[in-house]
């Protein structure tokens, strides 16, 4: 009998030390965001901070893209990729002093949202990150103009030091606008190490760490500096599919599902009686920024000129870039081509590490 109370004493041991070292492990995903703050950023923070428990958020980063960029005051910028930066019959470069830009404090107010939440969503996973802490990894990067790679930013030094750091795991970086912030960390790296003879450690401890997450080429920083000099970087560029849960939505969710995407669903089940981030939701007519003449989708007439409705669903473009980091027993974290929540996508034939839209094939 003392034999065995003394092995139940011994096993009971053992199960808390594994429990306790459980706890001590933490294998969610690393991930870090960048976003150029369009209103389908904003509805996509929103609902990542939802899912914060499953993921290890390690820096939420304001950068540029050719849609969005802050000025450098001198009213220049890179390249007139987008229609709204030309003017006139010969569609010539029309210069501005910034472009659509947000500015750098929208993600500290959902944030301060997410704070009101904070409690309840604690009684369901002690796991979410504290309001704190969030607030803490905001960082400013490259959004000076489109493409913005020209010095480091503060945005671009947090990349760089969480790549370079000796934590286990791979690094998911979200781009949500333009890859010019990331790039300019990459840039960081190479031109530290270049000339050392630490570069080729460095350079396929970078390769094997980082994988790029890419919502459609928003300033071409991939194509001209990542692809070049880290061509063996793995890549999941999601050109079309991200359009189902994006603003051509109407064009492709399937009818039966489209009431989810209504404004009366989501004043019932998001907006209204549901806590501070989905008060903070943006829908159709909401009136984002109403100061940026492109944003048609918040202006009051926005539902009629549409045919939809008032708090309709706009888009969350961005959220596919995250929705492939969650465990679903899938394994498309690993597998893009095996496909998951944030899509399906093949693997290129001459470069092995991009994967990419099936419809879309050679896109980079």
């Amino acid at each position: 009998m003392k034999s065995v109370k003394r092995f139940l004493f011994i096993l009971c041991g053992l199960l808390a030390f594994c429990a306790e070292i459980s706890a001590q492990t933490d294998d969610r995903p690393r991930t870090i965001i960048t976003t150029d703050g369009e209103v389908d950023d904003a509805d996509s923070f929103i609902r990542v901070l939802l899912y914060a428990n499953d993921l290890n958020i390690e820096g939420i980063i304001y950068s540029s893209s050719q849609h969005h960029w802050a000025g450098d005051g001198k009213g220049s910028f890179l390249k007139p990729l987008n229609r709204s930066q030309m003017s006139g019959p010969d569609r010539q470069p029309k210069a501005e002093i910034s472009h659509r830009w947000i500015g750098t404090t929208w993600v500290q107010d959902i944030i301060a949202d997410y704070a009101k939440c904070y409690a309840n969503l604690l009684l369901h996973d002690k796991r979410y990150p504290s309001p704190e802490y969030l607030n803490s990894i905001v960082k400013i990067g490259n959004i000076e103009v489109e493409g913005d790679m020209a010095k480091p930013t503060e945005g671009s030094e947090h990349i760089k030091d969480i790549i370079l750091d000796s934590k286990p795991g791979k690094v998911h970086l979200e781009a949500w606008g333009g890859t010019n912030t990331i790039a300019r960390a990459l840039l960081s790296i190479e031109e530290q190490f270049r000339d050392t003879p630490q570069w080729g450690a460095i350079y396929k401890k970078v390769c094997d760490k980082v994988v790029l997450n890419i919502i459609q080429d928003q300033d071409g920083t991939y194509k001209t500096y990542v692809a070049k000099k880290w061509p063996d970087i793995m890549v999941i560029y999601n050109r079309l599919q991200f359009f189902c849960f994006a603003y051509l939505w109407n064009n492709t969710v399937p009818e039966p599902h489209k009431a989810y995407l209504s404004g009366e669903w989501f004043l019932k089940h998001v907006k209204e009686n549901h806590g501070a981030l989905g008060a903070h939701y943006y829908g159709l007519g909401e009136g984002y920024d109403l100061n940026d003449p492109d944003d048609h989708f918040g202006e009051p007439e926005a539902p009629s000129r549409s045919n939809g409705q008032l708090h309709d669903f706009i888009s969350e473009g961005d959220s596919p870039s995250y929705f492939v980091l969650f465990d679903f027993g899938l394994r498309n974290i690993s597998h893009p081509d095996w496909g998951g929540l944030g899509g399906r996508y093949i693997q290129r034939k001459d470069t092995p590490n991009v994967y990419e839209d099936p419809q879309v094939p050679n896109a980079f």
